[in-house]
């Protein structure tokens, strides 16, 4: 079966937010990956038309990144697989499975022979890039002070597996932002701001009820059960 390259450039509005799910790993003392990692993020293409990404200081994406600099652009049109990589956590049963990955070899250009990338299966399409020019910002909000970097990449390899672009329906957006806000009630957790935590716990409960009073989707309401279990993690 032969795929065609991915025209990012084209597909994708400047200065726009995309949901992703990106791909980085750690590596041995012989470069060799060691651990892959799944994360969503969001990235934008910037107006010199180079992919922007920000992942925040305290995470294993921006460790992996500074370890070696590389990482995997999936695309992916299965909410489910962004609930996973958002909501793995040590603390419960939630994991994004090993079996999910596609390892793929390529000849580096910074490095002589050959490195291997992770990628998610189930993606209709992928980049791989290589990050440049790191920008430090300080990110102020509700939840406190938090470090975080924008890095440009160095596009250098991309693959359209099947034509897709999806917009999300409505129950899977509400899905989406429940993701997003379990994510934040760990920050608000950790900074014992008990009244964030439980207005992020409200409005997941009633995104939930929303989404069972105008929709029988069970793959989302399979996801709600994950934000649950995730919660309950948090609470123990």
């Amino acid at each position: 079966m032969s795929y065609s390259k991915l025209d990012y450039q084209k597909q994708l509005k400047q200065d726009v937010l995309y949901e992703i799910i990106a791909t980085t790993f750690s590596t041995g003392k012989d470069g060799k990956l060691v651990l892959p990692n799944a994360s969503c993020m969001g990235i934008k293409l910037n107006k010199k038309n180079k992919i922007e990404i920000s992942p925040f200081h305290n995470t294993t994406t921006y460790r992996n990144l500074i370890e070696n600099g590389y990482v995997v652009i999936n695309f992916v049109d299965d909410i489910y697989l962004y609930a996973l990589a958002a909501l793995k956590n040590p603390e419960s049963s939630i994991k994004f499975p090993l079996e999910y990955y596609l390892y793929t070899s390529l000849k580096s250009k910074w490095k002589k022979g050959y490195r291997t990338f992770p990628c998610i299966k189930q993606s209709w399409g992928i980049l791989i890039g290589k990050i440049t020019n790191e920008v430090q910002l300080i990110n102020k909000d509700k939840y406190g002070k938090s470090l975080r970097s924008t890095f440009e990449l160095e596009i250098f390899y991309s693959q359209k597996y099947r034509d897709c672009f999806k917009y999300f329906n409505r129950a899977e957006n509400l899905a989406l932002e429940a993701i997003v806000l379990a994510t934040r009630m760990k920050v608000a957790k950790e900074l014992n701001n008990f009244e964030l935590f439980d207005k992020n716990h409200g409005k997941i409960i009633e995104y939930k009820e929303n989404v069972e009073r105008f929709s029988n989707n069970q793959k989302v309401l399979k996801i709600f059960d994950l934000v649950g279990d995730y919660i309950n993690s948090l609470k123990d």
